[in-house]
């Protein structure tokens, strides 16, 4: 019997509640037949922080961490210190025990082997394995060096672009042997990398908290659902040439 099962990835939310209940009707997700996971970055930057990571968790939805899960956890380990000064955000002091747990509970990557697909937030650092990869690997890369060494986009934006710090997107580096979901790197539409040995590196953030749109793609299918932001919620001044 034809299994009806799909498993739909979701990009960056980063607090877009409202794009992010309208997509959830879309792809059924009452359904016993859909599996949803999350590609991090839950919060930040949108206008509903706690009530999105909440909605997550009232769902009990699966969720690769993001930077910002971790620049949170960072900021909460070093409560009360010096850096706290400089890397709290006003709603920090919201999130509940509960909302704690659920992200410190993330794993760094979702793996389905039955569909021979890893969920990561960033990238995934060719030639180590996935139990070796970094938590800036993981969560951080989008750029690397002629040297394949992290490039940041600060550092990028110092010399003036991409092209003069001698910079490529990591899927340069594939094929790996399976396919790779990532949010991150916001791209206008869906990039989809397909290598030699035929696997597929995927990148769904759409930007929907830049004003772009809120995406979900349905591994067994290849197929895309979108939600259009509803306006800007920010603008960032990083963006890479």
């Amino acid at each position: 019997m034809e299994s009806n099962q799909k498993t739909w990835v979701i990009g960056d939310l980063h607090s877009c509640l409202e794009e992010f209940n309208e997509l959830l009707d879309l792809i059924d997700y009452k359904s016993s037949d859909v599996r949803i996971i999350l590609v991090g970055d839950l919060y930040d930057r949108g206008p509903f922080h706690t009530e999105t990571v909440r909605r997550c968790k009232e769902l009990n939805l699966e969720c690769v961490s993001g930077n910002h899960e971790q620049k949170f956890l960072k900021w909460l380990k070093n409560k009360g210190s010096r850096s706290d000064v400089y890397s709290k955000l006003s709603h920090y002091d919201q999130f509940s025990d509960d909302d704690i747990n659920y992200m410190m509970q993330m794993p760094l990557y979702i793996k389905i082997p039955e569909l021979n697909t890893v969920v990561v937030h960033a990238g995934v650092r060719q030639g180590v394995s996935l139990e070796n990869q970094s938590v800036d690997d993981l969560c951080y890369t989008r750029f690397l060096d002629d040297k394949n060494n992290f490039l940041s986009l600060r550092k990028i934006k110092k010399i003036g672009s991409l092209e003069a710090a001698k910079g490529h997107f990591w899927t340069d580096h594939g094929p790996w042997d399976y396919n790779i979901i990532y949010g991150h790197q916001v791209w206008d539409e869906p990039r989809i990398d397909v290598f030699e040995n035929g696997t597929k590196a995927i990148g769904i953030d759409c930007g929907a908290v830049f004003g772009g749109k809120l995406v979900s793609y349905c591994i067994e299918t290849g197929e895309f659902i979108s939600v259009k932001a509803k306006k800007i919620y920010y603008q960032s001044t990083l963006e890479v040439k």
